[in-house]
């Protein structure tokens, strides 16, 4: 077990969005789409201009994503990393809907949630960084264990106070941790669980005891009711 932590230092990033084009590769992310960013904000007094905000998943330590998911997909591991079953998955968007960040998207090809996974089914494993940190040519991005003292990320966490970005109408503790000044820190949105789905999510919950069928149909019937609550098919159908 571990506890994995990302931390950026944005007074680091040049923008060069290698971190965003290497997760790209590395987890076949559909063109249109991203698992992580890097934002720019106004900032006259840089000699650019602008700053620079690399992000991506929070693996908050209170993650709505996790409450919001009726089938159980989406969950902590044991290396405190917020990660999805694809197994588990069935792409009703509430995860997504409850995320501060938008973090979170639908895989066109795929069909299953998609987000970043600390890159942990391809180069973690191998004892190798995510691929967004590994390309970083500044060292914006560090990752490692915090819990091990001998970790380049336990070291700088216990020499600065980083900073956190976070909603301020959605508090969620985010883990990724900013050693620098976040120009933009409140811009997350107001997020929440879609109604539907958060009354059906205990029920799915106990339901998994059961079998996979009646999960599945506990789940078919909640979406129903979340995008037709009258019942109604249509009129004039015959």
């Amino acid at each position: 077990m571990a506890r994995f932590i990302m931390t950026v230092d944005p007074a680091r990033c040049t923008g060069c969005m290698a971190c965003v084009m290497a997760c790209k590769v590395n987890n076949a992310v559909e063109p249109d789409q991203s698992r992580n960013w890097v934002r720019v904000t106004p900032a006259g007094d840089l000699p650019t201009g602008m700053a620079f905000q690399p992000g991506a998943c929070m693996h908050c330590s209170e993650p709505l994503c996790v409450e919001a998911c009726p089938t159980g997909a989406t969950f902590v591991d044991e290396n405190c990393a917020v990660q999805v079953h694809n197994n588990l998955c069935i792409a009703c968007g509430s995860c997504a809907e409850a995320c501060p960040y938008g973090a979170r998207h639908i895989n066109a090809g795929t069909r299953r949630i998609d987000k970043c996974d600390y890159c942990g089914d391809s180069l973690v494993p191998l004892g190798l960084e995510p691929a967004c940190v590994g390309v970083c040519p500044t060292r914006a991005r560090i990752f490692g264990d915090a819990d091990d003292p001998d970790s380049e990320v336990a070291a700088i966490l216990g020499s600065r106070r980083p900073e956190f970005v976070e909603s301020r109408e959605t508090p969620t503790s985010p883990r990724l941790a900013y050693l620098s000044e976040v120009r933009d820190k409140y811009w997350p949105k107001a997020a929440g669980i879609p109604l539907a789905i958060g009354l059906m999510a205990p029920v799915a919950a106990a339901s998994r005891w059961l079998g996979g069928l009646t999960l599945l149909g506990l789940a078919a019937v909640g979406l129903r009711q979340l995008f037709n609550p009258s019942g109604k098919e249509g009129e004039g159908n015959g």
